[in-house]
């Protein structure tokens, strides 16, 4: 068990919010600067921290409307488009990723929960994204097909040929074409569940309608970047600004109420480290009925 010095403990603060101490109680039970620490503690407190994941993950309030859901986040404006830095630094393998450790974190989260047989990225870019959710799928055991498509496959990583893995299939199509990038015969042939992303914003109502048809309960989709701050300061004034930040976000909206009893924003992963504190405001979406 790891002792902190009596003077680093003394560079905290004195008090600390009830939310934080309710939550390190049973870590810090039985501890005692310079005395024994009591040898269960962490035992105690991993029960409690399994305890509570389940606890949540069980909860039915989790689900909620669309329309009982803010377009804000916990997050500050100035903070957000500060770690877009880090964002359009990020790597994977050596290949440009472009996404933060909190979006990331969360979609890992995801696909470890639902295990879906069928995950399909619409937008590939360098391929990174596409190789770490087929890695990562394989690292966890589940068995599933990441299929990723982009208009325009030359933009693909030179390594991705390399290094991608028998579950990842790379697709070359326009999403205002989309029938014939993914038939509707190759869509019913897919085992479920699904986890669909829109990560293309190009054609997006009609995207969204035509995965919509092909979906069924437990499913899930992922509509990326909602966040206009990271928008704003990423893209400036790319001609493609219209579909994204807070407009994408509308359209997004508008397609959870034109099916409004069979879509719920999953807050167990929207609000994973706060409200809406990620790239994807009220992006994370399951399949109801």
């Amino acid at each position: 068990m790891l002792k902190i010095p009596i003077r680093v403990l003394q560079a905290f603060p004195r008090s600390l919010p009830a939310s934080f101490c309710r939550s390190c109680s049973s870590v810090t039970a039985g501890y005692t600067p310079g005395g024994e620490n009591d040898p269960d503690a962490y035992r105690r407190a991993m029960s409690a921290k399994i305890d509570n994941l389940k606890k949540r993950l069980e909860d039915p309030t989790r689900f909620k409307n669309i329309n009982d859901r803010d377009e804000s986040s916990i997050v500050p404006a100035a903070v957000t488009e500060a770690m877009v830095t880090g964002k359009y630094l990020s790597v994977y393998r050596g290949i440009d990723m472009l996404k933060g450790p909190e979006d990331m974190a969360i979609l890992y989260q995801m696909l470890w929960n639902v295990k879906p047989r069928t995950v399909i990225e619409l937008g590939s870019f360098t391929g990174a994204s596409a190789l770490w959710i087929a890695d990562s799928l394989n690292g966890a055991n589940i068995e599933c097909s990441v299929f990723s498509a982009d208009i325009d496959l030359s933009l693909l990583h030179s390594d991705i040929s390399s290094f991608k893995p028998p579950n990842l299939s790379f697709i070359e199509g326009d999403c205002n074409d989309i029938e014939n990038v993914f038939p509707s015969e190759f869509l019913k042939a897919q085992p479920h569940p699904f986890v669909v992303i829109d990560d293309a914003h190009a054609n997006f109502d009609k995207v969204m309608d035509y995965f919509h048809s092909h979906l069924i309960p437990g499913d899930y989709m992922i509509c990326e970047d909602t966040c206009p701050n990271i928008l704003a300061s990423a893209l400036g004034s790319s001609e493609d600004k219209e579909l994204l930040g807070f407009e994408k976000l509308h359209s997004w909206k508008k397609f959870l109420n034109r099916h409004h009893d069979m879509y719920a924003v999953d807050s167990f992963y929207s609000d994973y480290f706060g409200y809406n504190a990620s790239s994807n405001w009220n992006g994370y979406v399951r399949r109801m009925k």
